[in-house]
């Protein structure tokens, strides 16, 4: 997300939270996931996409908001 569309989103209302989780995995291996999508006053929705840096040393997220 890009610092101009950010400040679009501040004074916003969060009108609805899907946390999207799911059972990922078997046995000892399976473990709880999320996707959460946080539904604004205006319709649009935020998600997260996880990055990894090339080198697999560092992560980051970025806000993704999406508009219906």
């Amino acid at each position: 997300m890009k610092a101009r569309e950010a400040k679009r989103l501040v004074g916003r209302t969060i009108v609805a939270v899907d946390l999207q989780a799911t059972w990922e995995g078997d046995g000892p291996n399976r473990v709880r996931m999320h996707k959460p999508r946080i539904t604004l006053d205006d319709g649009s929705v935020l998600t997260f996409l996880v990055e990894e840096h090339p080198d697999g040393a560092a992560y980051g997220v970025d806000l993704e908001h999406w508009r219906r």
